[in-house]
């Protein structure tokens, strides 16, 4: 049950589940950025402000850039 989260926009009707399939939880934010993102749910201001959460630096200990932390998915409507 490790990595399942949900989330839930009461304004726009919906819901939506998310699995880090890893477990861990570092991936979560950008994938939850990513979400709000191809739900064209953020206000440009929003986006703005969550941007340092979307593509996150991985930086080794002498603070150098080595790698990022990037959603790589496309959100399917639920079938009927």
């Amino acid at each position: 049950a490790e990595g399942g989260y949900a989330l839930a926009l009461p304004e726009t009707g919906l819901g939506v589940a998310l699995k880090v399939a890893d477990g861990q939880a570092r991936a979560l934010n950008s994938a939850i950025v990513e979400t709000l993102d191809q739900l064209q749910v953020l206000t440009p201001e929003a986006a703005q402000a969550l941007a340092g959460y979307h593509l996150p630096e991985i930086k080794n200990h002498r603070g150098e850039m080595v790698g990022e932390i990037r959603p790589v998915f496309h959100l399917q409507p639920k079938s009927p």
